[in-house]
């Protein structure tokens, strides 16, 4: 009998040591796991388990998150939320595992997209014990999926631009020499007729040559939208560009009752740029500012610097845009005033973006209207741009 009893007392110890080293196995499996936060739940909804990945997802410790509730973890406190919650337990409860797509938020109460998979955890005699849970961090996912559909977009946008250029250019094309023509024989015909014509009828004969000037030169602003751009890069101010700018587009900005607010960042502002198709960029840009106040108003242009980039900043206190507006203000012939093609900001966006920068608005009617722009640099170039006399400064 004694015997018998030192053996089981060995094989108890046998099966405890073993239940010890897989125990401390599974926990170190579980600790491995840091891509994923893997976190336990008992029937009273209190944490039991909390791995290293959870840990570094969420912001606490094993020993500060066990015993604790959910909803003083990573859950927001709202009845929603707490209801979405219950939810999906019971839907893992009723059919085995349950996986969905929520918010959630670290210890410093900053939220992220997470997926999570619940399943419940039985007994072997199917009592249920508690929850497990998975949590993957979709965060760079979502951030990876938004590239792509942005560079889907702009690919888009960039062949269907080309498609309706290589159209709009072969119909300009065919018009534009007939119109040539026409000038020609109108002028000639005003020279020859110009001693038999009263006032009123030369009054004629100039409109007449006004609006086919006119024709030609929209024919002609299809065209230069229509050829590829060629960027001949160099180091460039974009301050000295900004400032050129607003000097040649003084006229219209006086005649418009528009007060000017210039603010050019004093720091070096030189970057890697086609001076000519920047600057035209910038006359559209700022043109459309104006042209947007047709009863006056308030322009501010601000350039600033940040670490691997230039930026601009163009801001009118017009009329302001609807959201579908401001969706469509870079699409081709796309206006909403009376005159114009509507070809000006898709033209701008098309330059900025052969920079492999970014330009975006933002719009209510009513409200400022601003247009960002921001151009890439190389660190080393921007800081060797010569100083530049341009300032702060306000005029009318």
């Amino acid at each position: 009998m004694k015997k018998h009893a030192e053996a089981l007392e060995r094989r108890v110890e046998e099966r405890t040591a073993e239940l010890a080293e897989a125990h401390s196995f599974l926990n170190l499996v579980l600790d491995s796991s840091t891509e994923y936060a893997i976190i336990a739940f008992g029937m009273d909804y209190r944490t039991t388990l909390f791995n290293r990945g959870a840990e570094q997802l969420f912001g606490y410790t094993a020993d500060e998150a066990l015993g604790r509730l959910p909803r003083e973890l990573f859950l927001d406190v709202t009845p929603a939320a707490l209801n979405v919650f219950r939810e999906f337990l019971r839907e893992a409860k009723a059919v085995g595992r349950y996986q969905t797509e929520i918010n959630l938020h670290r210890a410093d109460r900053s939220e992220f997209v997470a997926s999570v998979v619940v399943t419940p955890i039985l007994a072997p005699d199917r009592r249920q014990l508690g929850y497990l849970c998975v949590i993957h961090d979709l965060t760079i996912k979502r951030e990876a999926e938004t590239s792509l559909r942005q560079m889907q977009s702009r690919l888009a946008h960039q062949e269907k631009i080309a498609a309706l250029g290589r159209s709009a250019a072969q119909i300009a094309h065919e018009v534009k020499n007939p119109l040539t023509g026409l000038l020609l024989y109108a002028m000639h015909m005003k020279s020859k007729l110009a001693h038999k014509l009263n006032e009123s009828e030369m009054a004629l004969a100039d409109k007449v040559i006004e609006t086919i000037n006119h024709l030609i030169n929209t024919v002609e602003q299809i065209m230069s939208f229509a050829r590829p751009l060629n960027l001949t890069l160099r180091e460039v101010n974009l301050n000295a560009v900004v400032a050129g700018v607003l000097q040649l587009l003084e006229p219209q900005i006086t005649a418009g009752n528009v007060e000017k607010h210039v603010r050019l960042e004093e720091a070096a502002m030189c970057g890697q740029l086609d001076e000519s198709s920047i600057r035209a960029a910038l006359i559209n840009l700022i043109l459309n500012a104006v042209q947007a106040m047709p009863e006056g108003g308030r322009l501010g242009v601000t350039t600033t610097r940040g670490a691997m980039s230039l930026q601009l900043e163009i801001t009118d206190t017009g009329v302001g845009m609807s959201a579908e507006q401001a969706e469509q203000i870079f699409e081709p012939f796309y206006t909403t005033k009376s005159q114009g093609l509507g070809l000006g900001m898709s033209y701008a966006k098309r330059i900025i973006e052969q920079h492999r920068g970014t330009i975006s608005v933002e719009s209510r009617p009513g409200v400022v209207t601003r247009v960002r722009v921001e151009l890439p640099i190389e660190e080393e170039r921007a800081t060797a741009c010569p100083d530049t006399e341009f300032s702060s400064l306000t005029t009318r």
